[in-house]
């Protein structure tokens, strides 16, 4: 997950192949193609504007590379300090923004361009303050915003500058940061045969430290950055001195997917702290709490949607960043999923005022045409008004049962068949909603049979399940009166936005008691069977878990409750006719009589 950079092509970071060609999907509604509308000439420090073909000043198709950094929230108001140090870069109509010297000083900015032009031999950069316009409400700037996405992913190389705000300083350098989390990835690796963790090594505390004190550095904070991390994970790491990060060997560079994966394997060792091989002994309260406390900084920090490569699970830690408007809850994240929303559209109205309402509903929409299934693994953390729980959003999140699927940008990885679903959006009295069309079955057809195909010794072999575990999931909205139906003061003390699976039968079954309380139908909305990818031993069925309504003004619809998913080995035993055509397992592939098409607004 390192190399020099010297060393690096194309063809050693793979993953990346599709995003930078973005799959030969060029966009032609942009005459600059995947060309910057500016690029940073470093040794004249001119910010030198795109032309036909390429060509920028006597530069024709230069390579360049890319810088990430976080500088928005130490912006300094000229007003109030109009004698302070700016970067002198020339070519431009706007001003380049002052920043607080607590953050970083010109001198320290210039340095960090010409090490990074002397390291790779690349003489133009893209730096945000000197390619991007920086006046108010400049249609031109909002464009280029727009285009972060294909800019970052066509650079030759992108470097990220880690710097530390001095008013609040790490305990320790950045690299024995790193070295640290290094040592305990590696050191956890070696109990992966089962073996019980040693309780005197204390690792999840040294964990817990270590990654807060690296994601307690403003870039991991910035909201703009979290985009350009999932775009470019190969990124190499600069020092708030703005010199390389290095490990043990000399020379070889430090990227973010070797920290990201480091985390990633600490964040996967400490999943359960009753596991029984987590300790010698029993852990105690403080460990649970630290192991929790642990869990949620990767979580909170995005680390575990930038290791896991999942979009979804990128814009719910959205929340949780940093930016000076609100807007840019929607602007700094829309890329991941390759749109142009609001004000970066290319046919935009220049003179419309967007909400961030506007904006969510129209990431929704995208969301549900591109990613129809993608766009509905999540439950709601909170109670959601106005039928829109058909759209995801920053206070939603990802079940770790569907966390866990193999994502990459493009959507699900696998072959998805959606049994003739459809997903998008239809406005009805004025109010944008969820529409479906597909398969439905009764929830309590559904129920009876993954509670029979739950109990097969031939299915929990052929799956290696052991018990308490289940082939069933189901996570929840957060429904004020469904929770009250379904848990009681004396049961169900788990989240039900991400229950573990071996609670799930309980689950389903108290479901099924409040519909009968609620006297309203429940139905499970078939999305999608995701056929597995070579050397998976299951099929992957989803569905949305609705409850019939009915509105004054739209008429019948759905109410959205949560999501399920089942597996379905797909070894030798799923071939046996007998066992496809049972009823139960017919209905868990999509098929049978207790399956009906349906089509009507949900949300």
């Amino acid at each position: 997950a390192r190399a020099q950079v010297q060393s690096i092509d194309i063809a050693e970071i793979s993953y990346l192949e599709c995003d930078r060609t973005d799959c030969a999907r060029v966009q032609h509604d942009d005459p600059l193609h995947n060309w910057p509308a500016r690029l940073l000439h470093v040794p004249t420090m001119t910010s030198l504007a795109w032309k036909p073909i390429g060509t920028y000043g006597q530069h024709e198709r230069p390579r360049y590379i890319a810088l990430s950094y976080t500088w928005g929230r130490w912006k300094l108001d000229r007003t109030k300090f109009p004698s302070a140090p700016t970067l002198q870069v020339s070519g431009i109509p706007w001003d380049i923004p002052a920043v607080d010297e607590s953050l970083f000083t010109v001198e320290q900015f210039q340095a960090v361009l010409h090490q990074i032009v002397k390291l790779t031999g690349v003489e133009h950069v893209w730096l945000d303050v000197a390619c991007i316009d920086q006046r108010e409400s400049s249609p031109q700037g909002a464009l280029e915003i727009g285009r972060q996405a294909k800019i970052f992913r066509s650079a030759e190389h992108v470097f990220i500058w880690l710097l530390t705000d001095r008013h609040n300083p790490l305990d320790r350098t950045l690299e024995t940061h790193l070295s640290i989390l290094q040592h305990i990835s590696h050191g956890l690796s070696c109990y992966d045969d089962g073996r019980p963790l040693p309780q005197s090594d204390t690792w999840y505390i040294d964990a817990s430290a270590t990654i807060a004190g690296i994601t307690n550095l403003p870039w991991w904070s910035s909201l703009w950055t979290l985009q350009e991390a999932f775009i470019r994970p190969d990124a190499f790491l600069l020092n708030s001195g703005g010199r390389c990060i290095t490990t043990s060997v000399p020379d070889d560079l430090v990227r973010l997917d070797s920290v990201l994966e480091y985390c990633l394997s600490i964040y996967e060792h400490s999943s359960d702290p009753k596991e029984e091989r987590y300790t010698t002994g029993d852990p105690s309260v403080t460990d649970q709490i630290l192991v929790g406390g642990l869990r949620r900084v990767v979580e909170k920090s995005g680390i575990q949607a930038l290791a896991q490569r999942n979009p979804l699970i990128l814009y719910t830690c959205a929340k949780t960043r940093s930016t000076l408007r609100p807007l840019d809850r929607i602007y700094g994240i829309m890329q991941i999923f390759d749109f142009r929303l609001g004000e970066s559209a290319p046919d935009a109205d220049t003179t419309k005022q967007w909400t961030l309402n506007e904006l969510e509903i129209q990431l929704g929409q995208q969301l549900l045409e591109k990613f129809p299934v993608e766009s509905q693994l999540h439950v709601h953390r909170d109670r959601i008004l106005g039928r829109q729980a058909w759209r995801i959003s920053t206070n939603s999140s990802i079940p770790d049962c569907l966390a866990s699927l193999p994502f990459n940008r493009f959507g699900l990885l696998g072959k998805l068949d959606g049994h003739g679903a459809r997903l998008e959006t239809r406005t009805e009295a004025g109010v944008t909603h969820g529409w479906f069309q597909g398969k439905i079955c009764s929830f309590q057809d559904w129920a009876r049979a993954v509670h029979e195909y739950d109990r097969r010794e031939d299915v929990r072999s052929a799956l290696n399940l052991e018990a308490p575990d289940s082939a069933i999931n189901i996570a929840l909205d957060n429904i004020i009166g469904l929770v009250g139906f379904i848990q009681p003061k004396t049961s169900f003390k788990y989240s039900l936005q991400n229950p573990p699976s071996s609670t799930s039968h309980a689950l389903i079954e108290a479901l099924a008691k409040a519909e009968v309380k609620a006297c309203r139908r429940f139905v499970v909305a078939l999305l999608c069977i995701i056929t597995p990818e070579e050397n998976t031993t299951f099929y992957i069925g989803i569905g949305l878990v609705f409850m019939e309504a009915v509105n004054s003004e739209i008429g019948a619809w759905w109410k959205r409750l949560g999501v399920c998913s089942w597996k379905v080995p797909s070894m030798s035993m799923q071939t046996c006719h007998s066992f496809v055509e049972e009823p139960g397992i017919k209905l868990l592939f999509g098929l049978g009589g207790s399956w009906t098409v349906a089509a009507g607004l949900f949300g």
